[in-house]
């Protein structure tokens, strides 16, 4: 936790946009949300003013061949989904003051950061931890829902003084989305799931536990022992063919 004047919190919360606030109000500590500034006035009470946030995205250098200074400004308003909650910041629009060129991240420079569109207007942003999260709560936890999840994050937020309003249909669209483009991806990388060391090549039986059973045989003496017969074993062979032949 860090203690910070206003303009030290306004120059903290440009790099960090991503962090929660809490302020002195009357003696209590109160959340602040990312879009309010605190400015202490000369009475000595805090008074509140709008902020402009960015999505924390690397800016290209340079987006025209023209020699003059670029121009970073807020674009649109965009919703963020995290594992902290929800975030209410504006994407990055970078303007050349000559030419008027305009640029602003895409699909693809969003999913490069582990970003995921929800939509074609990248109005909803989920990060991947998001996703990866809710998949491995949905293996330890099966009967959790999506909207306890969901319930989870909502409160999050509005404990942090943020909106806390996520579109549930949203969600389950969107993750099922990154879940069928994981899938396309393992099966371009030729990813085999049911590859067991414990039974390969024989597969006898699915274990519904086979984290635990890749664990136990992996840390357990026969595992070392059982390699070193495979090998032998091979050796003895490749020697008795050689012997034939």
């Amino acid at each position: 936790m860090e203690f910070l004047c206003g303009g030290c919190d306004l120059e903290a919360h440009k790099k960090n946009v991503f962090h929660d606030r809490e302020a002195l109000f009357h003696g209590y500590l109160e959340p602040i949300p990312p879009t309010k500034a605190v400015n202490m006035g000369d009475n000595g009470q805090p008074h509140f003013f709008e902020q402009v946030c960015l999505l924390p995205l690397p800016a290209p250098k340079a987006i025209c061949e023209c020699t003059h200074e670029i121009e970073v400004i807020p674009g649109k308003h965009i919703y963020v989904i995290t594992m902290n909650g929800r975030y209410d910041v504006c994407l990055l629009l970078i303007a050349c003051p000559a030419c008027l060129v305009e640029w602003t991240p895409d699909v693809k420079e969003l999913l490069k950061y582990r970003y995921w569109p929800s939509t074609t207007n990248c109005q909803t942003l989920y990060r991947f931890d998001v996703f990866e999260a809710f998949s491995h709560i949905k293996v330890s936890a099966p009967s959790m829902s999506r909207h306890a999840f969901l319930k989870l994050l909502e409160h999050r937020s509005v404990q942090a003084g943020r909106p806390g309003n996520v579109c549930a249909d949203a969600f389950q669209k969107s993750f099922f989305e990154y879940c069928f483009c994981k899938h396309t991806e393992e099966v371009m990388c030729e990813v085999n799931d049911f590859y067991c060391p414990a039974c390969h090549p024989d597969m006898l039986a699915v274990c519904c536990d086979g984290n635990r059973k890749h664990y136990r045989f992996i840390k357990s003496r026969g595992y070392v022992h059982i390699t070193q017969t495979f090998m032998s074993i091979s050796k003895t062979t490749t020697c008795h063919r050689k012997s034939c032949m």
